[in-house]
């Protein structure tokens, strides 16, 4: 099967054309394919057009995910949740026309699991050239990429890139990279891990109301690109590809990368890999369901690690009882958690080197913030330990973001303990649609750098 994976921003303009173009092209072609487009965060009419599309055409899927996360998000959760064994992703506006996958297709080798579009390739065509500026931060761009990171490569931003889907798995899976700098890190991770990157030359055409400014969204890149060349040199040597595996629940489907595996020796090795060399606090953020064994995997890290660890429900904000209970799943999500006096008490000051210090939640009278101050200094490794502690709104302060899964029998289990079998149908009526929510539309697990099932 072939997937194409389109992440789309605010494209109710341009999507039509292309989803027209895509199909009259996929229709014709032997194989059975897939279309997922991942609307990241859109506020005009595209998911409108996505769902209306859908009704009439079975194979286009659609990843609705909230709030705006970047294209690299974007593209990181529609390529691992894809099924295809060949899996495209191309920009929203086809700016290279589809008919040049099958050039791609043609490029790939055992030793080469990746082949990308180039404008910059020898006997590459450019119909529509992009506007001056655009084109000059472009070339510098290119030159940065080639000096910093990639040496060889021509055009690592050309939005048309063919993976297989062993590639997906270990490009993807660790990504780090959230906005439009992301192409720079997938095709370093290809190469750490010995394949080669086969560049291929193609039409292309310049589409006017891109989505990349010019000059805030090159800034970020260059930026990414500095954080990109620094990372890089921690990372492990490259093991053997485990495949992924695939768990279908009704009509969902996940795929879980090669981050998806047990134990706490895990996090345990990736934290101490992203500390090597590190001269501020990694932040490390264990999310999961109620029940799931954070908190006990969390005091088990910090001995290891000599970390300090933070309680979510400190910053709870959800209110009392009755104010819960009158809010829809999306809103109890969207509340729970105070986050932004967690990033201004906590989290910033600890990323400077600073103390922390705040006053937590009140529990004893359940509303209101208690008379105690609690101080942090800061630590080699700093644990948020709670549910919603990896939220989109910190992401960029976290740096490691753990998933804690539990069996759901075990799950219920471990709160009847802890709850009291009495209250067990009132808690999973209060939390458990949040929780759900959550963890399907909100952080849904192929978005967590790791799963731990503890």
């Amino acid at each position: 099967m072939l997937s194409v994976i389109i992440p789309a921003h605010n494209e109710e303009a341009r999507l039509p054309i292309t989803l027209v173009e895509l199909r009259a092209h996929l229709d014709h072609q032997p194989e059975p394919y897939e279309v997922v487009v991942v609307d990241d965060g859109s506020t005009d009419g595209t998911e409108r057009i996505l769902r209306d599309a859908a009704t009439r055409w079975r194979e286009l899927s659609v990843i609705v995910q909230t709030p705006n996360r970047g294209k690299g998000e974007a593209l990181r959760r529609g390529m691992l949740e894809a099924r295809g064994d060949l899996r495209l992703f191309t920009d929203a506006d086809l700016s290279t026309p589809i008919i040049h996958l099958s050039r791609l297709r043609d490029a790939l080798t055992p030793t080469t699991p990746i082949a990308i579009a180039s404008r910059h390739a020898p006997g590459a065509v450019i119909e529509q050239p992009q506007p001056a500026l655009r084109r000059l931060m472009g070339a510098v761009y290119r030159r940065l990429v080639r000096t910093l990171v990639l040496p060889g490569i021509r055009d690592t931003q050309c939005g048309f890139k063919l993976f297989t889907a062993e590639a997906v798995d270990v490009c993807f899976g660790p990504l780090r990279t959230h906005g439009f700098g992301v192409d720079p890190e997938l095709l370093l991770r290809a190469r750490h891990h010995g394949w080669t990157i086969a560049e291929v030359p193609v039409t292309w055409h310049h589409v006017s109301a891109s989505r990349v400014s010019s000059v805030r969204d090159s800034l970020a890149m260059f930026r990414d690109l500095l954080r990109l060349r620094r990372a890089a040199r921690h990372w492990p040597p490259p093991g053997p590809t485990a495949p992924p595996t695939v768990e279908r629940s009704g009509r969902r489907l996940t795929v879980r990368s090669r981050a998806v595996r047990t134990g706490v020796d895990l996090v345990v090795e990736r934290a101490r890999e992203l500390l090597d060399g590190r001269d501020h606090p990694l932040m490390i953020a264990l999310d999961g369901r109620s029940g799931t064994g954070k908190s006990t995997l969390a005091r088990t890290l910090a001995q290891r690690l000599g970390a300090s660890v933070v309680i979510g429900d400190d910053f709870w904000a959800g209110g009392q009882d009755a104010e819960w209970d009158a809010r829809t799943p999306r809103q109890r999500v969207e509340e729970a958690l105070d986050w932004r006096r967690l990033r201004a008490q906590v989290l910033e000051p600890v990323a400077k080197g600073r103390r922390a210090s705040w006053r937590p939640f009140d529990w004893t009278r359940g509303e209101g913030l208690s008379e105690r101050v609690l101080e942090l200094e800061p630590t080699a490794a700093v644990i948020l330990d709670g549910a919603y502690s990896a939220r989109w709104e910190l992401s960029d302060l976290i740096d490691l973001a753990v998933l804690v899964e539990a069996p759901e029998e075990e799950r219920r289990r471990r709160l009847e303990r802890r709850e009291g079998p009495a209250y067990m149908a009132a808690w999973h009526r209060r939390w458990d649609p949040a929780e759900a929510y959550y963890f399907s539309d909100v952080r849904p697990p192929a978005s967590f750098d790791l799963v731990i099932r503890n």
